[in-house]
């Protein structure tokens, strides 16, 4: 159950073994048969995880390539393990991600300096076994536990190992265990009779360690009060994670910084893109596809969203494109990229990006409804098409049919202030042209020109007393400007016109809202 939760549970029968071998209990040590037999069940248990994780996640682990490659992971290994002792020892500017450099020929010497410490470490453990069984079980409790976490036993080959703090849970244990035993033996070292004074400087200086503990465990909390203060402080620590600037990106784009945010993206993606991270010989070695690259995916992709909060509606869909190029699988790239070209005018696009996010997402409701929108505007857009096209085709450019098609496929096309114009001179050449007063109508809502809208929704519904979408976006406008009996009676008349479902529920919603006008009034 435990390696089924969390992985590094994949230590407990090294952990078992060394009990065994050393016996910090102080018990002697029985035939090596009785020890086989009582460790044989976890060993049997751990290679059928591993054949189950593997069958599970093909090529989750790579063997060494060869001599170089195997000098590389071991150095690489041990200075990953020298790191995490150096953070238990000193748990200060301790990042949210952190990240051992692979070792190359050009840093071999600090990976076996590390290495040396290691074996010095080891044989310190052997030579206080004789000692001390407890101090020599906990010294090597701290490196078995980290061995699950070190570069020897990677997943695949990647130009950085990932070394974050909160692997040191399990193995910090041996290294609390070595200074309880140390306080202990301390104080019964101690003479009674002249030691008195000894002891209190001994319990004060734990009292004091404790209370710093705690003032920088309350320091470190503080950085959790909001996401800006996080992602500020983890960018110090951090500041080559794609993660982190990810991260901060969104909370500046939440903000409204789409600048500063666009330029915490740009650098996520530098950061995160591969330029030859997983050679093409590794990979073949592997036999492992690369299909995505998820930080780089999400940058590009949060750069779309950062240049359509610009109103940058076209760079906005190269970034979501190259987005979906990193990271293809992804439903919410396809449903930001389908927005955009909806945006954009380019529904044939639109259609086709919401189709395929529900394709591989089918529980994107998002998807399914702006994907009936999407369709519904690609017929208005093609119906007003063939009204500008007919106009063309009989000379009467300067219709007022002609100016509201052509303005509708505007409008559609993201080109509000363009279509805007048109509609005005359609509605100089006819002033109760049904189409042309009800689009400028809403196009006015949209700025906050109620009062304006209001009068080119009532010329609509003059020239079309029928039309129960003119008499809904009469209620709303009503609304907005505070006349609730207005907007319930038009409410009432939509419903009236077209008594079903959804004009049922736009009256029950308009006099909620009128009410509760109302009430704050």
């Amino acid at each position: 159950l435990a390696l089924l939760s969390k992985e590094n549970a994949v230590a407990l029968p090294l952990i078992l073994t060394l009990f065994e071998v050393i016996r910090p209990d102080g018990a002697s040590r029985g035939p090596a048969s009785v020890s086989i037999k009582r460790l044989l069940p976890t060993y049997l248990l751990l290679a059928v995880y591993f054949v189950w994780r593997f069958s599970i996640v093909p090529h989750s682990s790579t063997l060494p390539a060869g001599e170089m490659e195997l000098m590389h992971r071991l150095l690489t290994a041990a200075r990953a393990v020298v790191s995490y002792a150096y953070v238990m020892l000193f748990p200060h500017n301790i990042g949210f991600e952190t990240f051992i450099p692979i070792s190359t020929s050009s840093t071999i010497l600090e990976g076996m300096c590390a290495a040396a410490f290691l074996i010095l470490m080891l044989a310190l453990a052997a030579l206080i076994l004789r000692i001390s069984r407890r101090v020599s079980f906990f010294i090597l409790w701290f490196f078995l536990c980290l061995l699950p976490f070190s570069y020897f036993f990677l997943f695949h080959p990647e130009p950085a190992f990932f070394t974050p703090p909160h692997f040191l849970y399990f193995p910090s244990m041996g290294i609390v265990a070595l200074w309880g035993l140390g306080i202990a033996n301390t104080a019964q070292a101690t003479p009674p009779e002249s030691g008195a004074w000894r002891r209190r400087a001994l319990i004060v200086s734990q009292v004091v360690i404790i209370f710093l503990f705690c003032v920088s465990a309350v320091r470190r909390n503080a950085l959790w009060r909001d996401e800006r203060t996080f992602f500020s402080a983890m960018k110090k620590y951090a500041p080559g994670s794609p993660r982190i600037r990810i991260g901060m990106a969104n909370v500046l784009l939440d903000a409204g910084q789409s600048g500063p945010a666009l330029a915490e993206y740009g650098k996520a993606y530098e950061l995160a893109r591969r330029p030859e991270k997983v050679p093409p010989t590794a990979a073949a070695s592997t036999g492992r596809i690369i299909i995505s690259n998820y930080y780089a995916g999400a940058a590009l992709a949060g750069m779309g969203d950062a240049h359509l909060m610009m109103g940058e509606t076209l760079q906005s869909i190269e970034s979501y494109e190259r987005a979906a190029r990193e990271n293809a699988f992804d439903a919410t790239i396809h449903l930001r990229l389908a927005h955009a070209c909806e945006l954009a005018g380019r529904f044939d696009d639109a259609v086709e990006g919401y189709e395929r996010a529900l394709r591989l997402d089918k529980r994107l409701r998002e998807a399914s409804a702006r994907l009936e929108i999407a369709r519904a505007k690609r017929d208005v857009y093609e119906q007003a098409e063939q009204v500008y096209e007919s106009a063309q085709m009989y000379g009467q450019q300067g219709s007022a049919e002609a100016l509201y098609g052509e303005a509708v496929m505007l409008r559609l096309s993201g080109r509000e202030e363009a279509a805007a114009a048109l509609l005005r001179q359609a509605l100089e050449n006819e002033p109760a042209h049904f189409g042309a007063n009800l689009a400028l109508g809403q196009i006015l809502s949209e700025r906050g020109d109620h009062v304006a809208a209001f009068g080119y929704y009532s010329a609509a519904f003059a020239a079309r007393p029928d039309s129960a979408l003119t008499a809904r976006e009469l209620a709303i406008t009503s609304l907005a400007l505070r006349d609730t009996l207005m907007a319930e009676l038009w409410a009432a008349k939509a419903y009236d016109l077209e008594p079903d479902e959804f004009y049922e529920r736009f009256l029950e919603g308009m006099r909620r809202e009128a009410r509760r006008q109302e009430t704050d009034s």
